[in-house]
């Protein structure tokens, strides 16, 4: 799950695959949603578990969103990327 947006999928596909990380499912912010990331990614593991998944683990570089997964009840590991 990333909040960029889904203009950019293809990128950000092509950055996986470079780096060797493994996905079965990449969730993207909606082109023209210009919301919190937090509020984003909220909304889409709230969705994963309507549809039958219980996400288990988190891994994120802004606190916000950090925070919004703990209130969820959702384990985290926070990346320092140096710009939040």
């Amino acid at each position: 799950m990333t909040s960029r947006p889904d203009w950019v999928d293809e990128i950000t596909m092509n950055w996986l695959e470079a780096k060797s990380i493994r996905w079965d499912l990449l969730i993207m912010r909606s082109t023209g949603d210009y919301g919190k990331a937090s509020e984003m990614k909220t909304l889409a593991v709230r969705q994963l578990r309507e549809a039958g998944f219980e996400p288990i683990l988190a891994i994120d570089d802004h606190p916000r969103n950090i925070a919004a997964y703990t209130k969820l009840g959702i384990e985290t590991v926070y990346i320092e990327s140096g710009y939040h």
